[in-house]
């Protein structure tokens, strides 16, 4: 087998964007390195969904597998509702 790379990994194209702002991750602890890693591959997972859906955060959610309301936590602590269109923080506020 070989190492796995983000190549190996289908639609998670921007999962390492932002990595190289978290330090050398070389030189941090394995739990660390773990929870930066896992929140860009969530973030970028909930970016590739969304747009998918359309910006619809009803549908998106449904197809996470996860609640409406903790699919709007999750935009709002990765900054994704800046990057939503209107309609779609409409969605979220109702």
């Amino acid at each position: 087998p070989g190492e796995l790379r983000l190549q190996d990994l289908p639609g998670l194209e921007f999962a390492d964007a932002g990595l190289e702002d978290q330090g050398n991750l070389e030189d941090m602890g394995l739990k660390e390195y773990v929870r930066v890693y896992t929140s860009q591959l969530e973030r970028a997972r909930i970016q590739r969904v969304l747009k998918q859906e359309g910006g619809n955060v009803t549908h998106a959610s449904k197809k996470l597998g996860i609640s409406r309301k903790s699919l709007q936590t999750k935009m709002k602590d990765y900054g994704l509702r800046e990057e939503a269109p209107r309609s779609c923080i409409d969605d979220m506020d109702s």
